[in-house]
C-alpha cells in the first residue's frame, strides 16, 4: 500500500514554482535517410512505435554506438559492454518531469534491466509494463557503464527544448563538479532515434545522458541505511531530501510539510523508511532551521554551521546565484545527509529556465540578486559567517574556474561538440529557433550560434555584475 506521511514544522517560506506549459507542437518531419554520421553518441531504442507513457515503464531495447574514432554511423555496431554477448540492452522507459511534460520532444527515465534467471524477454512483446515482468520475475536491474560514466541501471535522458542553447544543464552541472569536489551528476550528449517494428527510424533530436540523483557507491556514497538502523549513531544517515512543491507529489512521498511546500524524503525509499527514521531526519533538520533564524545562528557552537555543512551551502548557492536559476528553493533543491555528517545542500539540478531564458523580466536580467526573498537565503545573505565565506569564494573563482576566459572556454567547448551537425539537426526536427516555447525571454534568435552567443555573453555580464556588487549582498 502506498503511504503518505506529513510532519509539520514551521520556518519555512517558498516561491511559487515554474508554470506548466501548454501543449506546443514544433515537430517537424527529419528525412533520416539523410543521417550518415554524428560526432556525438547514438542512442536507439527499439519502440515498435508504441507511445512512451508517464508511468509505469515499458519494455524496449537499447542500442548505444559510441565509437572509438568518434565517427558515430546507425550502421555500426553497439560497443556497450553487458558482460555478455547481446548486440542490444534490455530497458524501461517512461516518460518524466513535470513542466516538461507538456512539450513535444519528451523526458525519459530509463532503467536498464537483465533477465531474471532463465527467463527470455524475448517471449515478451515490445511495450509489456514493468508490473507484468516484475510479476512474473522476468526482469532484474543491470548496471551498466554508459559512455565512460560509472555503472548504474538508472539514469535520464533529459531533453533540452526551452533550452535552445541544449547546455544550460551541461554547464551548471559541470560547474558545480569542479568548484564543489562532491558529487554531482555526469552527463553526456546523444542523439536518439526510436525504432519501430519494420525498423523504421524515427530521429528525436539531440538529448542528454544524465546520472539520476541517488544514492549508490556510484552517486551519492552515502551510507545504506537498512530498516534496522533506527537507534545511536547508525540512525544518522544516510538521507537524501528534495523540496517539492506540494502539487508535485504523486502520493507515496514520505514528507514533512514546509508552510507552503514539503521536504520529501527520496531515500531511504517510502517502503524501506521506518518512522524512527523519519523522525530523526524530520527533527534534525528542524533544528537546523531553528537554528538558522534564530538570535544565537553565527555562533560556531549552537548555530547553523552546527547542522548545516558551510562549504557546501557556499558553492551551491554560487553556482544557481551565477545562473540565476529560477526553480531553486522552491523545487529541485537537493539535500543530503550522510551517517555522523551534517546536512549538506546539493546536487544540484534543472537549469533549462536560468542564465536569461526566462520571461520573468527580473530573472531574465544578468544584474540584481536572486534569492534575497527566499527560504534559507533571507538568512545566510544576512549572516556574516556566510557572506565572508560567498565573498573570498567567489573573488578565487573569478581567477579560476570563472574567469572571462574560463567561461567562454566552457560555453565554446559544450558548442563544439554540438555544431558538427547535431544542433542543425535538432532544429531541423523542433522548429523552434526564433520562435516563443513557454519559459523563455522574446524569441530574438533564428540561429543556434546566436542563442550559443547570448548566452555565453549573459553569463560573462552576470559574472562583472556579481564583481560590482559582491561587497553589497548583505
Amino acid at each position: 500500500m502506498k503511504k503518505l506521511i506529513v510532519i509539520w514544522f514551521t520556518s519555512l517560506t517558498l516561491i511559487a514554482c515554474q508554470e506548466r506549459p501548454e501543449g506546443q507542437t514544433a515537430e517537424k518531419h527529419f528525412d533520416e535517410s539523410t543521417f550518415t554520421h554524428s560526432n556525438l553518441p547514438l542512442a536507439i531504442f527499439q519502440t515498435n512505435g508504441i507511445q512512451i507513457p508517464d508511468e509505469p515503464k515499458v519494455l524496449v531495447t537499447l542500442k548505444i554506438i559510441n565509437s572509438p574514432d568518434g565517427t558515430n554511423r546507425l550502421t555500426d555496431l553497439s560497443n556497450l559492454d553487458y558482460g555478455f554477448e547481446q548486440e542490444h540492452l534490455y530497458a524501461g522507459i517512461e516518460t518524466r518531469g513535470y513542466s516538461s511534460q507538456a512539450f513535444p520532444k519528451k523526458q525519459y527515465s530509463l532503467e536498464l534491466w537483465a533477465p531474471e534467471y532463465d527467463a527470455n524477454l524475448i517471449n515478451y512483446p515490445i511495450g509489456t509494463h514493468e508490473e507484468v515482468l516484475k510479476a512474473d520475475e522476468a526482469i532484474d536491474d543491470q548496471a551498466t557503464e554508459l559512455l565512460d560514466m560509472e555503472k548504474e541501471e538508472d539514469w535520464i535522458l533529459y531533453a533540452p527544448y526551452s533550452d535552445k542553447s541544449l547546455m544550460r544543464n551541461v554547464l551548471a552541472y559541470d560547474l558545480a563538479r569542479d568548484i564543489s569536489g562532491l558529487w554531482q551528476p555526469q552527463t553526456r550528449f546523444v542523439e536518439v532515434f526510436f525504432s519501430d517494428e519494420h525498423s523504421n527510424l524515427d530521429y528525436r533530436g539531440v538529448y542528454v545522458l544524465t546520472e539520476k540523483i541517488k544514492r549508490d557507491k556510484n552517486r551519492l556514497d552515502l551510507n545504506k541505511l537498512k530498516d534496522d538502523e533506527i537507534t545511536g549513531e547508525d540512525l544518522t544517515g544516510g538521507y537524501i531530501l528534495e523540496l517539492t512543491p506540494p502539487h508535485r507529489l504523486k502520493g507515496d512521498e514520505v514528507t514533512f510539510k514546509a508552510q507552503s511546500g514539503v521536504l520529501a524524503i527520496n531515500y531511504p525509499k517510502p517502503d524501506d523508511i521506518q518512522p524512527e527514521q523519519i523522525e530523526y531526519i524530520s527533527n534534525y533538520t528542524s533544528k537546523a532551521l531553528d537554528a538558522l533564524y534564530g538570535k544565537n545562528s553565527e555562533d560556531d557552537d549552537s548555530g547553523y554551521t552546527k547542522y548545516f555543512d558551510l562549504d557546501s551551502l557556499v558553492n551551491y548557492i554560487l553556482v544557481h546565484e551565477f545562473f540565476k536559476n529560477r526553480d531553486t528553493f522552491s523545487a529541485s533543491t537537493y539535500f543530503h545527509k550522510d551517517r555522523n555528517d551534517k546536512l549538506f545542500i546539493g546536487p544540484v539540478w534543472d537549469f533549462n529556465i536560468s542564465s536569461g531564458n526566462d520571461n520573468i523580466e527580473h530573472l531574465a536580467h544578468s544584474s540584481g540578486w536572486t534569492y534575497k526573498g527566499r527560504w534559507l537565503t533571507n538568512r545566510l545573505y544576512r549572516s556574516e559567517k556566510f557572506v565572508t565565506a560567498f565573498q573570498a569564494r567567489w573573488l578565487d573563482l573569478r581567477e579560476t574556474e570563472l574567469s572571462d576566459e574560463a567561461i567562454t572556454n566552457r560555453v565554446q567547448h559544450e558548442y563544439e561538440k554540438l555544431n558538427q551537425g547535431a544542433a542543425k539537426r535538432n532544429f531541423q526536427k523542433w522548429d523552434i529557433l526564433g520562435k516563443y516555447v513557454t519559459f523563455n525571454r522574446h524569441p530574438d534568435f533564428s540561429t543556434y550560434k546566436q542563442e550559443v552567443m547570448y548566452l555565453q555573453n549573459w553569463l560573462i555580464k552576470r559574472a562583472h555584475w556579481i564583481d560590482e556588487n559582491i561587497e553589497n549582498l548583505n
